[in-house]
């Protein structure tokens, strides 16, 4: 069963029904609850996405984030190992001063002091 909480913006994030909401309305299709939002003109919104506005709104960049999937696609590893892989990759110093240097170059491209 689901229920869903509604976010800024008109954005709508659906979340599994907790002990809490038993005594408050809830749903017991997804596809119900889905359309009926829809037709109220709300955007449906996962957990994931949601996290992600969150962090976008206290000035984080989340558009483009790496999963162990990038990994596991190319090598045969574990969800830990592939996990240990992706933060020595994105943590190492080198992927450091490529960002800055990207972000000086694109300071110039765009003309801001």
């Amino acid at each position: 069963m689901y229920t869903y909480d509604i976010l800024k913006n008109s954005k709508v994030k659906i979340r599994p029904i907790t002990m809490a909401d038993y005594e408050e309305n809830y749903f017991d299709k997804l596809e119900i609850l889905t359309k009926q939002l829809n037709d109220e003109g709300y955007t449906i919104v996962s957990d994931i996405q949601y996290a992600k506005d969150i962090l976008k709104n206290e000035g984080y960049f989340v558009d483009n984030l790496w999963h162990i999937s990038d990994v596991q696609q190319i090598y045969d590893c574990t969800d830990e190992k592939a996990q240990e892989v992706l933060f020595n990759a994105l943590t190492c110093e080198w992927v450091g001063q490529e960002v800055f240097s990207s972000i000086d170059i694109q300071f110039n491209n765009l003309k801001i002091n």
